[in-house]
């Protein structure tokens, strides 16, 4: 008989993405994370609860990379956070980025909001490439054509999911995780 219990890592995953989305006021009290940490602990997550094809790797123990575009808002605070981890034993990397097309060697890529401006180009660039484009309080975020976008709602950081955008990069984001997203704003 098949147990309803669920594996302790994916318990505990999900209550800490849970926990961490809905911390509010992450941004305001010194006591709780600041906004830039807690949009870096999504990052780390995210990668978590998406799932790349096997050619997204060059090998099975190659770096999940990790990419900001348009600026560095992380500081420290994202590299910091991955350093020494992995996820499905790939080491995580991160890189900060000046080109859309560098985006393509990532796994993940955070586009800054300095970097929105130039969203057609990074996502021309990224076509057919296996990446998660993560966006911040983007406008119009459901027909943008980028998977994730992190917003503000309430004094607490949430996210939207646009899922035919993953899917269309060939990425298969969890239902757990698609069950925590805000929906998306057309």
């Amino acid at each position: 008989m098949k147990s309803n219990r669920k594996p302790w890592r994916v318990r505990f995953m999900v209550q800490t993405l849970s926990w961490l989305i809905l911390v509010p006021g992450a941004a305001a009290h010194d006591s709780v994370p600041l906004e830039y940490e807690v949009k870096a602990a999504f990052l780390f997550n995210f990668g978590k609860f998406v799932s790349w094809p096997t050619t997204g790797f060059v090998g099975t123990n190659a770096p999940m990379v990790i990419g900001v575009l348009g600026g560095n808002p992380f500081q420290d605070d994202l590299k910091n956070m991955i350093a020494g981890k992995s996820i499905n034993g790939h080491p995580l990397a991160f890189r900060l980025l000046s080109a859309p097309k560098a985006g393509r060697n990532c796994h993940i890529l955070f586009i800054s909001r300095a970097a929105q401006k130039d969203a057609t180009a990074i996502l021309a660039s990224l076509h057919g490439a296996n990446v998660l484009t993560v966006t911040e309080n983007l406008p119009h975020f459901a027909s943008s054509g980028f998977a994730i976008n992190l917003v503000m709602a309430a004094d607490t950081i949430r996210f939207e999911i646009n899922n035919p955008a993953a899917e269309q990069a060939g990425l298969t984001i969890s239902s757990k995780l698609r069950s925590l997203a805000l929906p998306a704003e057309p």
